[in-house]
């Protein structure tokens, strides 16, 4: 998806009103790459480089 082109954003998010499938599976997925972003997980990264 391109970003700042309201057109493709458009049909991106038609596209997965029209497809329930496809916009469960992409929020689950971007629900797990989420945790990679957590406190604690980037607390434990930043302690893992200045070691």
């Amino acid at each position: 998806m391109e970003p700042g082109n309201p057109k493709v954003i458009a049909e991106a998010v038609s596209y997965l009103l029209k497809e329930p499938e496809v916009a469960c599976s992409s929020a689950a997925r971007a629900r797990e790459d989420a945790q990679a972003y957590t406190l604690e997980n980037q607390a434990a990264s930043i302690l893992t480089r200045l070691r």
